[in-house]
């Protein structure tokens, strides 16, 4: 494994990377200065809650990413469709057809995916967002935000979205993998932290570990980040 700091220094792709409290340092100066981050999951179905009830390694939710960014100077939303009235037990269902969510990320028409999906969309610009952070756990998740992406894009492409998540980005074809700004591989604290000050700051995301990049070769796509939990904030 390879630490945080060994691989911020010296711009290499290697391996694992793993960052501790010692490496906390290198985060020390980066500050936010208010800028608006949406953090959003769901809407689950039975199928996701289930998965989340089976799971090794539970997420560690909205909890623990809004306060690392919060801890940096951000001005934090999030948004549980698990938790929020905007969809019935019926809608959450065809939020998670899988055969009907393919359909319509194929090109297929389907007016109440778009509804529902609009749905999200509204919802979540309703927090003003500078950059949009999103969790797909299962390949229904992973493809509710590729259309939650499309449809974005439509209305404000100016905002940044990162993806994150259990969910494996190599389900999706290269293409619909490269629709979104950011994909986060592995433990998503500090990726999402240093995604959002290169886009406060306007520097190059390059360098940034725990980020897959459909353009690479297979072998190089991803190069997960793990975190020793005592660093993130109380």
């Amino acid at each position: 494994m390879v630490s945080f700091s060994d691989h911020w220094r010296s711009r290499s792709d290697r391996g694992l990377v793993g960052i501790d409290v010692r490496d906390a340092e290198l985060l020390t100066s980066i500050d936010l200065e208010g800028m608006r981050v949406s953090l959003v999951v769901g809407p689950f179905s039975a199928v996701d809650i289930a998965l989340e009830k089976n799971a090794v390694m539970p997420m560690l939710g909205l909890i623990n990413l809004s306060g690392m960014l919060a801890a940096h100077g951000a001005r934090v939303a999030t948004c549980d469709f698990m938790a929020d009235p905007a969809f019935s037990v019926a809608e959450r269902a065809v939020l998670s057809d899988l055969p009907r969510l393919r359909a319509r990320a194929e090109g297929m028409a389907d007016a109440l995916i778009d509804e529902l999906i609009e749905r999200c969309v509204r919802r979540v610009l309703a927090d003003v967002p500078a950059i949009i952070g999103l969790s797909a756990n299962s390949p229904e998740e992973l493809l509710r935000w590729l259309l939650f992406r499309r449809r974005l894009r439509l209305v404000r492409p100016d905002i940044r979205v990162a993806m994150g998540g259990r969910c494996s980005f190599a389900s999706l074809p290269d293409a619909a993998a490269r629709e979104f700004d950011f994909l986060v591989v592995g433990e998503g604290e500090v990726p999402l932290l240093l995604i959002c000050s290169s886009v406060a700051k306007g520097w190059d995301p390059a360098r940034i570990p725990g980020l897959y990049h459909p353009d690479r070769p297979a072998a190089t796509r991803c190069y997960p980040l793990s975190h020793n939990l005592d660093m993130l904030p109380p």
